[in-house]
């Protein structure tokens, strides 16, 4: 019995696996330029086996029209030259299904380089090709994700890193033209006197003229180049494009979205978005996340607006004009816990009574920043009407105490006095205290405490004081001063009535503006320059 040949065995089952996994073989023979496809091949192309017409214009007829110019160079190319190839393309089966294939050939040359023969297979890579697609748009999508997070954390910092609110609209302007949009107009509506900002963007493919808005009350126009493109600021509300008919909106993809912040509307922001921008996805909702962040940004500008407005109105004192007392020297030195903040809870006053004598006040309201300074200062325009009214030292510490007792939200203060007027030509002074540190007198012998106590103001509707009298020779030193003096620590140490009585001892020869300075250096090199209250200390000093 003959012994089979392996080879044939090979070339009978090779042909039936490739087949069952989809693989289709063809052949190609130059001679008569007939392509021959097996049943394998057929199927990948959706045809019934013994249908292919067996010619190159039979397979270019399967190929997707989009891919037949691509498909014909390579076949070309590879015919020419000899040598292997390999293509991807789309197929139309009779049906209509679209399929994608990939094939690999070879084609082989005679002696004189012409083709002899050309033989490959062929298979459906559909399934394949669709999870790579899906895997490279979600690359895509994750490299756009992080591209815009990226941008967006940029903005964030971009628009919170000033607190001026013009500055925050051109800064909206500037990450929103050209990125997003070719143009856009940005109406914010201010609680002041000027009323409003209306600031625009424009890429030089636009022309930027001027806007020329204005409130009855004022007209702000202002232009400046940035980065390639106009910024126009002025004032003006209008949420109505056909009444900005600078913008060139015909024809033009809008968004307009309210900026908003903690439910308050505070403008509007129009932007004619580029071609490339998605109204939704993905650069949509960037761009209603970059005008979320503006409103925000608004926002805080407008506290920060609201708080400036808030200490030159009730935190002026430590530019406050003092009068001229006759005899007397008058040094102040007045600084908040922090510089940050600018507010205090500390006040000071010097002013004349109606009957020509002067009244000097040094007062600590309990409780630091915005809060305290409003009670500081309503305290401080509390005590000029009730001392206005008489110039009885006790009285007035009673009317004003009256005053803070029938107020629920009343703070408590402390309080030091002194009462100044001239008899005969000397001098005369009363002290009063309401639970403040006692005044300080610096002579030639010495220093000493004035001995002057009281109830804190704002506690009890039944306070006590005990008043005194001083006399200043020429040269001596009277001191009025905050806890946050003595109370500043290096350590747990604090500074002392000890420290300050034999400071202004030792500075008595000076100006009395240059012992209150001495008076805010030394507290300030004791606490390390971080004082954790407010500081101030108001000096008197008898002329010469």
């Amino acid at each position: 019995m003959p012994t089979p040949d392996p080879a044939s065995k090979f070339d009978n089952v090779v042909p039936s696996l490739v087949a069952d996994i989809g693989i289709g073989a063809w052949h190609w023979d130059p001679a008569d330029g007939s392509v021959t496809w097996d049943a394998a091949a057929e199927a990948v192309y959706g045809m019934e086996p013994g249908t292919f017409p067996g010619t190159f214009e039979g397979f270019m007829e399967r190929v997707h029209p989009d891919d037949r110019a691509d498909a014909v160079e390579t076949i070309s190319t590879v015919a020419a030259t000899g040598g292997d190839y390999s293509i991807r393309h789309r197929v139309i089966r009779p049906n209509g299904d679209i399929r994608w294939v990939e094939g690999q050939g070879r084609v082989i040359l005679d002696d004189a380089g012409q083709p002899a023969a050309g033989f490959g297979i062929v298979y459906d890579v559909t399934d394949r090709y669709t999870v790579e697609l899906e895997r490279s748009e979600l690359i895509k999508k994750e490299a756009a994700a992080r591209d815009e997070l990226r941008y967006l954390i940029e903005a964030s910092d971009t628009l919170t890193g000033t607190l001026n609110t013009e500055r925050v609209t051109e800064r909206l302007a500037d990450l929103l033209v050209p990125q997003i949009g070719s143009a856009c107009a940005i109406d914010v509506k201010l609680d002041t006197p000027i009323g409003w900002i209306l600031t625009c963007a424009m890429t030089d493919q636009h022309d930027a003229p001027a806007l020329k808005r204005g409130s009855p009350n004022s007209l702000i126009n202002a232009d400046r180049r940035l980065q390639g493109f106009t910024t126009s600021a002025g004032t003006n509300l209008e949420t109505d494009l056909d009444r900005i008919p600078e913008l060139p909106t015909a024809g033009a993809r809008l968004r307009s979205i309210p900026l908003t912040s903690h439910g308050i509307e505070m403008g509007v922001v129009t932007v004619v978005l580029n071609e490339s921008v998605d109204q939704a996805t993905p650069n949509g909702d960037l761009l209603d996340a970059i005008c979320s962040r503006a409103a925000m940004a608004l926002a805080h500008a407008e506290l920060y607006a609201d708080r400036s407005r808030f200490i030159s109105i009730f935190q002026s004192v430590d530019t406050r004009e003092i009068p001229r007392i006759p005899g007397l020297e008058v040094g102040t030195h007045y600084r908040p816990a922090t510089d940050l903040a600018r507010l205090s809870g500390d006040l000071y006053d010097v002013f004349t009574l109606t009957d020509g004598s002067w009244l000097v006040a040094v007062g600590d309201v309990c409780g630091k920043g915005a809060v305290a300074a409003g009670h500081a200062e309503l305290s401080r325009s509390a005590l000029r009407a009730a001392a206005l009214s008489n110039s009885d030292l006790l009285k007035t510490l009673t009317v004003l105490n009256d005053v803070l007792m029938g107020d629920p939200t009343r703070p408590m203060l402390t309080l030091g006095l002194l009462h100044i007027s001239i008899d005969d030509g000397k001098l005369s002074i009363a002290a009063a205290s309401a639970g403040h540190p006692p005044p300080l007198v610096a002579t030639g012998d010495g220093w000493s405490e004035l001995d002057t106590y009281g109830t804190m103001l704002g506690v009890t509707s039944t306070p006590t004081f005990e008043p005194s009298q001083i006399a200043l020779e020429p040269g001596d030193v009277l001191a009025l001063y905050s806890d946050g003096v003595t109370e500043a620590r290096f350590g747990e140490t604090f500074y002392g009535v000890d420290r300050l009585g034999q400071l202004i001892f030792d500075s008595r020869t000076a100006p009395a503006s240059a012992i209150a300075n001495d008076v805010g250096g030394a507290v300030d090199t004791w606490a390390t320059g971080n004082p954790v209250d407010d500081v101030l200390a108001l000096i008197l000093k008898a002329e010469t």
